[in-house]
């Protein structure tokens, strides 16, 4: 199915160059939008497949590549305050699509951040999809790792370090993991700042109860991670009017990239079709 795609350059509150794409059916016509928000150290680009897939239901994507990543502006990974990514997503729904109902999606980091931003900005949304939120690590980190990290976020913030995060992690699809390994917008390190903004947005996060949209809650029980028992708990916990939990069985990390991937497509697309009426 033909798909126009599109390139915006946006400036963020604090005048980094934000880099956003959208792609939209060219043939069918648009029932609703996906504002999309990508994981750690990845970007926007890695969901050129999904975003396809929805076009063929009639659903559009709009995704950025949060400061830091991808093609945007910034030190790689880093944050001053968690509370620049939520500009970013602000700054990102500027340019959503009027007349169509309007979604937002947030895989691993971007889960933590779209869970955090819609809490405390309520925007005007339809409704939320979240994809293995990044609530916790799977496993724990050694004690005297998480002093030093604390540690050099207060003193030294943009200090770089190996995230630690393994490829084979992600899914099973072993070509979507050599892709990763050589793609060069995909970085191995984490910064200091960013480890103690994100340790903090996850206490806050976890501790929410009340959730203001409709929403759809995936995570792999085998998520080797983002912590399953964490994203269990939350996504148990949470309150709100429609809520709908989708649980996938023996995936990994990324159950967008994942062998059976066309499955998960066609439970976020349902999900959104019935909550965006023909006009």
């Amino acid at each position: 199915m033909p798909v126009k795609h599109e390139e915006i350059h946006a400036r963020t509150h604090d005048n980094l160059k934000l880099f956003i794409q959208r792609w939209t059916p060219d043939s069918t016509p648009v029932r609703a939008e996906v504002v999309l928000i990508h994981g750690y150290a990845e970007h926007s680009g890695r969901y050129r497949e999904f975003a396809h897939a929805l076009a063929e239901q009639g659903i559009q994507t709009l995704a950025v590549d949060l400061r830091g990543h991808g093609h945007s502006e910034g030190i790689r990974g880093h944050c001053d305050a968690f509370e620049h990514f939520l500009h970013d997503v602000e700054m990102t729904l500027e340019h959503a699509a009027d007349g169509v109902p309007r979604f937002i999606l947030g895989h691993s980091h971007g889960g933590l951040v779209t869970l955090d931003f819609v809490v405390k900005n309520t925007p005007d949304v339809s409704g939320v999809i979240l994809s293995n939120p990044f609530l916790g690590l799977a496993m724990p980190v050694p004690a005297p790792k998480l002093f030093a990290g604390r540690l050099a976020g207060n003193f030294v913030p943009t200090l770089a370090i190996p995230s630690g995060i393994d490829a084979s992690g992600l899914t099973h699809d072993t070509e979507i993991v050599r892709r990763y390994e050589r793609d060069p917008m995909v970085f191995p390190t984490a910064t200091a700042g960013w480890f103690n903004e994100v340790e903090r947005a996850q206490d806050r996060v976890k501790g929410y109860r009340d959730f203001p949209k409709p929403l759809l809650y995936l995570f792999s029980d085998c998520d080797p991670v983002a912590s399953p028992h964490d994203n269990r708990n939350l996504a148990e916990r949470l309150s709100g009017d429609d809520k709908t939990i989708h649980v996938r069985r023996g995936e990994k990390h990324e159950i967008l990239n994942e062998l059976a991937r066309h499955e998960t497509y066609e439970v976020i697309s349902q999900w959104i079709l019935q909550r965006s009426p023909l006009t």
